[in-house]
């Protein structure tokens, strides 16, 4: 589920979808958290090409070397490399949840406990 929010970046408003991404992985189902930048020039091929990122929670870690996401949480797929104005945000976040069904970009992490 995203949900859209707005975030003052200097005086200009920005759109960003934040949530999870359902997926699936070796008959296990994960809710990936999930930041869609939306720029104000959607869908434009001139600074208005959508942005998104893995956004672990505290008990999560973006993977090393994952091929799709960076380690500051930017995806990176075949859809939004090939970008044009007539795509849609819902075929991006499609395409990324296919992504991360080949290759989970997070794991969980252990919680030290408390002394």
């Amino acid at each position: 589920t995203l949900i859209p929010k707005e975030e003052m970046v200097g005086r200009t408003v920005v759109v960003k979808l934040v949530g999870t991404v359902p997926t699936r992985f070796e008959g296990n189902s994960y809710n990936i958290p999930v930041v869609v930048r939306v720029p104000q020039k959607y869908p434009s091929m001139q600074g208005g090409i959508p942005e998104i990122y893995v956004n672990p929670t505290p008990d999560m870690q973006i993977k090393q070397n994952h091929r799709n996401v960076d380690r500051n949480g930017l995806v990176y797929c075949q859809y939004l490399s090939g970008w044009e104005e007539t795509k849609y945000l819902k075929e991006l976040v499609m395409k990324v949840i296919e992504v991360f069904e080949g290759e989970p970009p997070v794991y969980a992490v252990a919680r030290p406990r408390p002394a």
